[in-house]
């Protein structure tokens, strides 16, 4: 997180030609290459990580090798391509460009690195800051005096060096305090001086007359300059003729009230932005606040005082700093202050809008229903995956095709820390990944080597065990009876029904439909072996297939629950009639959610309707998906099957077909229902 908080500075994106749009691909890559932390190996295994040598996995180096290796070598699918490496296969020619730029800062990162690594003389480290501060910072002109501040710094470190510690080891600690002191003393110039408003530390503005003062940022943590950083030993014994510092900086602060002839105006920090706790002034603040107060107490202005301190709202737009009384005692705005504490004319119109509809109760959202019209969506060819999508999440379907809304899919960020173990979706993927592997004869362990040079599992001791458990569960599923794992053939599917074809090509065996979901036992994964079987009984009609269904058990005593059904029908015709319903009611739900909102869900709409609890349970998972959480907000058992929800009518478009009860409850009976008439289970 570090090392992006310095790339998306300004001044070192333009350095290295890194927009705004392409750091969102750079986060979006290292999310997807798990980097944690370490410029590389030999970084972490360095004082004070000490960590054991060559544990590449989550460094920066390892990405950017996997990066370029995804540009020079294509393939696929995963595969190792040079020794330790495994390509990166999500680059598109576009960001071949952008990959050599953020490789080459994170070279010049790695180079001043290692250079920090070690005590250096004071004039190695001037020039080779001088040539940081140049090679990783484009700096606008009317900014560049910043970028001069710091070069004068290096140079006078050089200078110093030359004539009084030409010899002197100096580590990185010194030179960042070194640096972080000087800076903080120099004034951020104005182009002009003789602009209207003077930015400058309070050193530099001693005795300059102005009409008001305004002093930012006034905590304790700004008075610490000239001061010691730990080790100065003469601090613990101060001797007279010493310098006070405590001293000076209230002679300072007394200089700069002394030169404003109208008003002063000082902020402090009130409240921890992370917890809202109320935040002790800095004394010499306090010394202040109470030498006014006493000032006003006993002056003409004692009859009419105000509150000395004036307790305003962070949030520029909040009402109370326009004039309105809070209710919270905390904010006295409106008691100090003659009118609004801002003058900003946009945040006058959102304050406004807010005190508009603060009496008003919250709308919600009304997401129409439209009318069916043929023309208006291609459904000429659509494939079985469009189809067991439409009745797994019919809302994404509803937002994207209908609404015209994309919404983002689970957001994903970088984390620093390297998880001790996978998640439970990274474990379905990884177990996914390898039965495929296993089933196609690849060796599991080559499969392991390739996981963790792609970064993302355990390593050591817990990797091994990562890899047990896993291992044990991918041996525990091919090894179920029955089951034909040999190759699988591939069958052209070619359908009409009504306005719709279907076009597709499946993978199976001569008498099996098998699905392997490396995930916990549910009815959603019994619903693409459904739509592939009764595809396969209108394309074959004379093959008699069986489905398959392998998942991870529930139950403590089981690894793996096996379901298998085939469709209902003892004869052809009866057969053809099951897979024509089934095809049907797909077609019917494909139609509908691109018409209106329905609240079918992929694992709520399979639950016992009898149970809320199972039903919550399902809903808990369903409505983490963005598009069902922006039309059904954080509804549970007892809204959809409350008459009175506003989602529980039935629509017209539900005729004939979702007709019992609420529409939740409808739309899940006509699931559940179809497919108990369709099937028989074995």
């Amino acid at each position: 997180s570090k090392v992006l908080e310095l790339l998306a500075l300004e001044p070192v994106r333009r350095r290295f030609a890194i927009g705004e749009d392409d750091f969102s691909r750079v986060e979006r890559w290292l999310t997807d290459l798990q980097v944690h932390w370490g410029i590389d190996d030999a970084y972490r295994a360095a004082a004070p990580w000490n960590y054991p040598t060559g544990i590449e996995a989550g460094t920066w180096r390892i990405a950017i090798d996997r990066l370029i290796n995804g540009i020079l070598v294509q393939s696929p699918e995963d595969r190792e391509t040079l020794a330790g490496v495994v390509g990166y296969d999500d680059i598109s020619g576009s960001s071949i460009q952008l990959v050599g730029n953020l490789a080459s800062f994170i070279d010049e990162l790695s180079d001043f690195t290692l250079f920090c690594s070690e005590p250096r003389l004071a004039s190695e480290w001037a020039e080779t800051l001088e040539a940081l501060l140049n090679t990783m910072f484009d700096v606008p002109f009317e900014d560049r005096n910043q970028l001069t501040d710091a070069l004068d710094v290096a140079r006078e470190l050089r200078q110093h060096a030359a004539t009084s510690a030409e010899s002197a080891q100096l580590g990185f600690r010194e030179i960042s305090a070194l640096f972080a002191e000087e800076l903080d003393g120099i004034r951020s110039r104005s182009r002009v001086w003789g602009d209207v408003v003077r930015v400058a530390s309070l050193s530099r503005l001693r005795g300059v007359p102005a009409r008001i003062v305004a002093i930012r940022g006034f905590d304790d943590r700004a008075f610490t300059s000239g001061r010691g950083n730990g080790d100065d030993i003469l601090l613990d014994a101060p001797r007279i003729a010493e310098r006070d510092f405590h001293a000076e900086e209230r002679l300072g602060l007394l200089n700069v009230l002394s030169a404003a002839s109208d008003a002063v105006l000082i902020t402090c920090n009130g409240f921890d932005v992370t917890n809202n706790k109320e935040l002790p002034m800095a004394v010499p603040l306090a010394e202040l606040s109470d030498a006014i107060a006493g000032v006003i107490a006993a002056g003409p202005e004692a009859s009419a005082s105000r509150p000395v301190l004036i307790r305003h709202a962070r949030q520029l737009t909040d009402p109370v700093n326009f004039g309105v009384v809070s209710e919270n005692p905390n904010k006295n705005v409106v008691k100090s202050v003659d009118g609004a504490f801002t003058f900003d004319p946009i945040a006058a119109v959102v304050a406004r809008r807010i005190i508009d509809v603060a009496g008003e109760q919250p709308v919600e959202m009304q997401w129409p229903d439209y009318e069916w019209d043929p023309t208006e969506f291609d459904r000429s060819s659509l494939s079985i995956q469009t189809l067991v999508s439409a009745i797994k999440k019919p809302a994404e379907l509803y937002m994207r095709e209908r609404m015209q809304i994309s919404l983002p899919s689970e957001l994903r960020s970088s984390d620093d820390q390297v998880g001790l173990w996978p998640g439970t979706r990274e474990y379905s993927m990884i177990g996914s990944d390898l039965v495929k592997a296993a089933r196609s004869g690849a060796d599991l362990r080559d499969q392991r080597q390739l996981r963790q040079l792609m970064g993302g599992v355990p390593i050591g001791a817990v990797g091994d065990r990562f890899w047990t458990s896993i291992g044990d569960e991918v041996s525990a599923m091919l090894a179920t009876p029955g089951v034909d794992f040999s190759a699988e053939v591939a069958v052209p599917i070619e359908l009409t029904l009504g306005d719709a074809g279907i076009f597709d090509t499946i993978e199976v065996s001569a008498a099996q439909v098998l699905e392997i979901a490396f995930s916990k036992a549910s009815g959603r994964h019994l619903v693409r072996p459904w739509l592939r079987l009764a595809a396969l009984a209108i394309a074959e009609p004379s093959r008699v297939r069986e489905a398959i269904v392998i998942a991870r058990s529930e139950k403590k005593d089981e690894t793996v629950a096996v379901d298998r059904f085939v469709l209902a029908g003892e004869s052809q015709a009866d057969r053809l009639a099951s897979a024509t319903r089934v095809l049907t009611f797909a077609l019917g739900v494909h139609q509908r959610a691109l018409c209106s909102p329905l609240p079918l869900f992929e694992y709520a709409s399979w639950a016992d309707l009898t149970k809320s609890s199972h039903v919550n349970t399902g809903l808990n998972s369903d409505l983490k998906n963005p598009s069902a959480a922006a039309i059904f907000g954080d509804r549970g058992f007892a809204d959809f099957t409350n008459a009175a929800d506003v989602f529980s009518p039935l629509h017209p478009i539900d005729q004939d077909f979702a007709t019992s009860g609420t529409r939740f409850q409808a739309y899940a009976r006509a699931l559940q229902g179809c497919f108990a008439e369709t099937t028989v289970m074995r």
